[in-house]
């Protein structure tokens, strides 16, 4: 019930803190990553929107781009990683909203940690079918950007 509570939060908080935003004139600055295995891409499931996304979040003041998609790597699936071990592939932008895309490739899938508040679920997806599905559109340039490129 707790849990079912915090995703109301999220879901009413989100739109709220967005409109905020816009009539404020406020830009926003995140960071994301693809964890690639295989030939998928882990996406996530977030609470407080519809649609598929890959885990990340907006930086924190004074926050470097790298070191914030390491820590919400952290904080949405318990997934601890350095953030050297992020490798930077583009910026993509949509009106006053930038983020930083990340690329992070493993080799085994790892044990993940969710609190099923900010994000209900994460799977790994195919590349050749995660565009049919109803992800972001904000990283679909990013995503069409890795499918077609080899990073180590």
């Amino acid at each position: 019930m707790i849990d079912g509570a915090w995703r109301l939060f999220y879901r009413l908080a989100y739109p709220l803190a967005r409109l905020v935003w816009r009539l404020t004139g406020r830009s926003t600055h995140g960071a994301v990553v693809a964890i690639i295995h295989d030939e998928s891409v882990l996406v996530v499931q977030p609470s407080y929107r519809r649609g598929l996304s890959l885990p990340g979040g907006y930086l924190h003041a004074g926050e470097l781009p790298r070191h914030a998609a390491a820590r919400e790597l952290g904080e949405e699936l318990g997934l601890r990683v350095a953030a050297e071990d992020l490798t930077f592939v583009v910026q993509v932008q949509e009106g006053r909203d930038r983020t930083d895309c990340f690329v992070l490739r493993i080799d085994q899938v790892p044990i993940l940690h969710m609190d099923r508040r900010e994000i209900i679920s994460a799977q790994f997806v195919a590349f050749d079918q995660i565009l049919s599905t109803n992800f972001v559109s904000i990283l679909r340039p990013f995503i069409e950007t890795i499918n077609t490129s080899t990073f180590d």
